[in-house]
């Protein structure tokens, strides 16, 4: 996905700071969705603590505060400008226009039937997502719609041993203690009051340089019930700050240091300096562990929205 944006970006003449947050934070509004990567590991994690019924809520506050977030980013960093010179001959809306798009092949036709098959599958029958994700890949691979070779190398596998590495890790700290030393930790700059504001601060700076699925759902998620007991926190508070810890810690995936910015920078053309891109990113990133637990702490502590 990056790589293609960031190309038209330096093609249409869009600002390649606004076009990374705004499409990074579009994608990111649907991470919690149940069939995408997040959103089965932040599921996972949660239902290893009892808790089954928060994926609709997540997901949708996801879509919720990323939306605000985009807007923000378009009208910072050039989008009013764009808009005001879209009837301009050099406009990226004329360039777009003189674009040739070439038709959908047939594999491309059958691989999109098979992903709204999977949707399908998934929501209205409750199915196992991996399995029948295997399941339609394996008959797409048979159909001869694509390389499987070419998959399989293209497959994020340091992202994988990552989370599945971190998930045994967090269930090692678990079992000696560490969970708790982490929450007793968190305690001690915390109240009741200020509880999503802490560790929205301390999950997004840390998802700034880590990774948000890999890292900070396995290890702060679990935390979150210990938190409020130490703290002496009523339990009502819980679905908020799970809530807080999820949606801080992606909003500063657009941190170049982090999975979601490396992306768009590694996307980005020659013809693009990588500079001031990696400059504008990783403040960006860094500064929204303020804005994030600012938001997350007016939204789901102050208004109790979740």
């Amino acid at each position: 996905m990056a790589a293609p944006v960031m190309v038209l970006a330096a093609e249409v003449g869009i600002p390649p700071l606004l076009m990374a947050l705004v499409v990074g934070n579009g994608a990111q509004a649907g991470a919690m969705s149940p069939l995408s990567p997040n959103g089965i590991v932040g599921n996972s994690v949660l239902a290893d603590m009892g808790i089954t019924n928060m994926a609709m809520t997540m997901w949708i506050n996801m879509l919720i505060v990323h939306i605000i977030i985009a807007a923000l980013a378009y009208f910072l960093f050039g989008g009013l400008k764009l808009w005001k010179n879209r009837n301009d001959a050099n406009s990226p809306a004329k360039v777009l226009a003189g674009i040739h798009v070439e038709p959908f092949t047939t594999a491309q036709k059958a691989t999109l039937v098979a992903i709204a098959i999977l949707i399908i599958a998934v929501i209205g029958f409750g199915l196992d997502i991996g399995f029948t994700a295997f399941l339609l890949g394996s008959i797409l691979i048979l159909a001869k719609c694509g390389d499987e070779k070419a998959a399989f190398k293209a497959m994020p596998w340091g992202a994988i041993m990552l989370v599945t590495g971190v998930t045994v890790m967090v269930k090692l700290m678990q079992n000696i203690g560490g969970m708790d030393l982490f929450a007793e930790i968190m305690s001690n700059f915390s109240t009741p009051l200020t509880a999503n504001l802490v560790v929205g601060f301390f999950a997004g700076i840390v998802s700034a340089y880590a990774s948000t699925s890999g890292v900070i759902m396995p290890a702060f998620l679990p935390m979150a019930p210990l938190l409020l007991e130490k703290i002496g926190a009523s339990p009502d508070m819980l679905p908020g700050l799970i809530t807080t810890i999820v949606v801080a810690g992606h909003l500063t995936d657009m941190s170049p240091l982090s999975t979601t910015g490396a992306v768009f920078i590694s996307g980005a053309p020659d013809s693009i300096d990588s500079k001031p891109l990696f400059k504008g990113m990783i403040i960006w990133g860094i500064s929204m562990a303020f804005v994030g637990a600012v938001i997350c702490w007016v939204l789901y502590s102050i208004l109790r929205i979740v």
